[in-house]
């Protein structure tokens, strides 16, 4: 994977892309999967992020995207990649019978989301209990 940086407005990203790449990381060399992060990251620019982590577990690189499609798309293009390189995916992605939690009965649960009607933002907390764990 090759990063790079990009300036200005361009509407061609090929005319604002900077010559040298930024990073360049070895996917399969260093076992690398992704992993989508829900919520992102505290201070990220965008609620949609992906994070490349190494076999032990280390951050990498982390992306953020201006929409979910984006982030839909590199994800399962990358997770293709790594498929292919025959790196397994973290097998709670793929299969929902084998979703570990440490929930117990009574757990009580919540997260914060944001209503965006311009110029208004809502901040909404949605709570559950975990009934059966």
């Amino acid at each position: 994977m090759i990063y790079y940086e990009t300036f200005g407005d361009s509407e061609t990203k090929e005319d604002s892309i900077k010559l040298f790449p930024r990073g360049i990381l070895d996917l399969v060399e260093e076992k690398c999967t992704i992993e989508i992060v829900d919520p992102a990251s505290d201070g990220a620019p965008t609620l949609f992020e992906a994070d490349i982590v190494s076999e032990d577990k280390e951050t990498r690189w982390k992306f953020c995207f201006d929409t979910p499609e984006d982030l839909s798309e590199v994800f399962e293009a990358t997770k293709s990649l790594l498929s292919e390189a025959g790196i397994a995916s973290d097998p709670t992605n793929d299969d929902p019978e084998s979703f570990e939690h440490t929930f117990e009965a009574g757990d009580h649960i919540y997260r914060w989301e944001m209503i965006i009607f311009p110029p208004v933002i809502y901040p909404i907390q949605i709570h559950g209990i975990v009934l059966d764990a």
